[in-house]
């Protein structure tokens, strides 16, 4: 009996041993006051930021293509207050990466989840965590009231009637310019990055997802970071670094790209399509 007892409790310790809150790496804090982080900005050691945020971010390849990056965000709140983020800022560092990167949002997040599910039909193995994750994303298309075919996808109950806005996917350059956090609801889907303000509360933690639509990546090569500007209920303001490296079927072709390049090959659509 003793034996039983010692070989579950060992099984518990394994078992909280290999859980891990952050799949992803860690997000950097920047030393500015600016309104925009900029390259000189100095940038702090990993873990808190002085609000008390530990920000991670992962790639899901599972839900991502070439041309589509799923970038998961855990937010964890180390503190013992209550954060509330009414106001949050993606981008990236560059002007032109920003005019060749879009938030899906609306409608077309409909379409990536009607071609991912039948990515997925096709290859015939989806992961549990894969389904998992796919059926957060359309549990939040169906809060917001919108119709699709995946009527009873994974468990989901989709509603009938008002949709999405409709409106196409917006280059961050042109979301950043007309952004009104009350359209926002319109766009994104319940646990969308963008979608409202949300609470962490104390020792506890939120995720968020935001879906990204590169093209140009002959001239934006591959995306490595990413900058997030947030602003608490209070007032607060930080801005930390997110960390997108790693291998993942996002922006693949830039290696291919890259390769072509140093071998002195011109780089155009044509031969990227016939790559593709």
């Amino acid at each position: 009996m003793r034996i039983v007892s010692l070989v579950a409790f060992l099984s518990l310790l394994t078992s909280c041993a290999q859980y891990s809150l952050h799949k992803g790496g860690y997000a950097q804090q920047v030393e500015s006051n600016e309104t925009e982080t900029e390259k000189n900005g100095k940038r702090k050691g990993k873990g808190e930021t002085d609000i008390g945020l530990r920000i991670s971010s992962q790639i899901d390849d599972k839900l991502s293509s070439n041309f589509f990056g799923m970038i998961n965000l855990t937010f964890e709140n180390t503190t013992s207050r209550w954060i509330r983020i009414e106001k949050v800022y993606f981008k990236f560092d560059h002007p032109e990466v920003n005019e060749s990167v879009k938030f899906v949002s609306g409608n077309q997040l409909n379409y990536f989840l009607d071609a991912v599910n039948d990515m997925n039909k096709e290859k015939a193995k989806v992961a549990a965590q894969n389904q998992a994750t796919l059926a957060a994303v359309a549990a939040g298309v169906a809060a917001a009231g919108t119709s699709s075919r995946y009527n009873n996808y994974s468990g989901v109950n989709f509603l009938a009637g008002a949709t999405l806005g409709a409106a196409m996917s917006m280059n961050i350059s042109q979301f950043e310019a007309g952004n009104r956090e009350e359209n926002n609801k319109k766009l994104f889907p319940d646990g969308h990055l963008y979608h409202k303000d949300f609470v962490i509360p104390p020792g506890l933690f939120t995720k968020k997802w935001i879906l990204l639509n590169t093209s140009n990546h002959d001239k934006i090569g591959r995306l490595k970071e990413a900058l997030l500007t947030y602003v608490t209920s209070d007032g607060k303001k930080e801005t930390v670094i997110l960390n997108l490296k790693g291998n993942s079927n996002w922006q693949k072709d830039t290696g291919y790209i890259k390769q072509l390049k140093m071998n002195n090959v011109s780089v155009s659509e044509n031969v990227l399509d016939n790559r593709r």
